[in-house]
């Protein structure tokens, strides 16, 4: 029993997502994307004194290709909420229409008011202007794409960024939920509720293509002027970014590139696993090598497609090597694997009843010689090196369970302080059961 983040069903991936490869597999997405915040003024005033309206513009189509990218993400019959934190129509309604006109008939828009019937909000508007500032203090708002003399003056304008032409898209936009400060006492907020009625790939949007030269031509202008920096400055910029660079995985089946470190675990911990049930889905860090993680069947498929980039967590940790243990199994068993692992050790495990945990828990470090006879009994027949210590009671039909250490002539538990905390507390909560 542990309290850490562990979940051998999640995956933490550090990256553009328009750069991952994941088509149509997803069951939910949340597209929560990057917004100009102008519903968020209530607790950062900043928000209002830097207000401008080219901050929608430059958004837009960011927020549609994130939007299409999550669509293309999700299975066939999967839902996708796309949400942000801003009120402007071109980063909410204009993006949900635009890309309900590019993928007609492959997915549907639900209502978000039914869907949430407890979360008050307004319905989305359809109709709306676009602002275009030109020659520094002229300024323009147009109704349509047609009413826009230069669409490239001043703040690029787009026709996605204009209420949908098509009548039924545009009567769509009312099943969109607008949530104001007053609704709820609260910041404001945009949702959009999606469901997938057909698989696609995704095709990245013209407007995109459109844009990203200038992108890339700013950012070019951007290292310029970095290397005209006086060296000064540089080396106090490098010194608070640091050298440091993101743990990326380099996710490999441990079982099939490390076989007879498999084996010595298996033989060590007493592991019984005939059908290959764990060997197929314990990972390891090819490059470090130093923790083994357990992931689930979906995720084991995404590893062995090469579909897992730039990943900073994947699965559950449960054995990290350990080279105290000497020649026997260079890994320990970890104490989140405990509720996973507890019914598969069948070596370096003792069961005790409650007084006999209690003692162990509290009491660590404590000396053998120090124990009753029994307990010391069972501990004697283990070898050095972690063992897990197994509880009569249970909750919720796992027993209550943490990792020691065996030393020489004493025992020392190997959990933290919040798991000694959390334990105490089930233990004493499930022996007043």
């Amino acid at each position: 029993m542990c309290i850490r983040d562990s979940n051998y069903n999640a995956v933490v991936v550090n990256d553009d997502v328009l750069n991952l490869n994941l088509p149509n597999i997803f069951n939910k997405v949340l597209c929560d994307v990057p917004c100009s915040g102008d519903g968020t003024i209530r607790k950062n005033r900043l928000i209002a004194t830097n207000f401008s309206h080219k901050y929608a513009l430059r958004l837009h189509i960011l927020q549609k290709a994130l939007l299409l990218k999550g669509l293309a993400t999700v299975k066939k019959g999967g839902k996708l909420v796309y949400s942000t934190c801003s009120l402007n129509p071109i980063e909410n309604e204009a993006v949900i229409g635009s890309v309900l006109s590019e993928i007609k008939g492959k997915v549907r828009l639900l209502d978000a008011h039914t869907h949430s019937p407890s979360i008050k909000g307004d319905r989305g508007v359809s109709q709306w202007k676009v602002y275009q500032r030109r020659f520094k203090k002229v300024e323009y708002w147009y109704s349509s794409f047609a009413d826009v003399e230069d669409p490239k003056a001043g703040h690029r304008i787009f026709e996605s960024m204009f209420p949908p032409k098509d009548p039924e898209i545009s009567s769509e936009l009312n099943k969109t939920l607008r949530i104001y400060p007053f609704h709820h006492n609260s910041g404001g907020f945009f949702v959009a509720l999606f469901e997938k009625i057909e698989d696609f790939d995704y095709v990245e949007p013209k407007e995109l293509a459109e844009v990203r030269p200038a992108e890339e031509e700013l950012k070019a202008d951007e290292l310029a002027k970095e290397s005209q920096q006086p060296e000064e400055l540089k080396q106090v910029e490098e010194s608070k970014q640091g050298e440091k660079r993101p743990d990326y995985f380099n996710p490999v089946c441990f079982e099939e590139k490390f076989p007879e470190d498999w084996e010595h675990i298996k033989a060590f911990y007493g592991l019984s696993d005939p059908e290959k049930i764990l060997a197929n889905r314990l990972i390891i860090d090819q490059d470090s090598r130093r923790r083994i993680y357990y992931v689930n069947n979906p995720i084991r498929k995404l590893i062995a497609d090469n579909m897992l980039k730039k990943a900073n967590r994947i699965g559950m940790k449960v054995f990290q090597i350990s080279p105290d243990i000497g020649d026997l199994c260079k890994y320990r068993l970890l104490q989140e694997a405990c509720p996973l692992f507890h019914d598969k050790v069948t070596k370096q495990a003792v069961n005790v009843d409650v007084e006999e945990f209690t003692e162990l828990l509290t009491k660590s470090p404590i000396k053998l010689e120090a124990m009753a006879q029994k307990l010391k009994d069972k501990i004697s027949e283990l070898k050095t090196g972690p063992i897990l210590i197994r509880s009569s009671l249970s909750l919720e039909r796992i027993p209550l369970c943490f990792m020691a250490w065996k030393g020489i002539g004493q025992i020392s538990d190997l959990s933290s302080k919040e798991d000694k905390a959390l334990l105490s507390t089930y233990l004493e909560y499930v022996s007043r059961v």
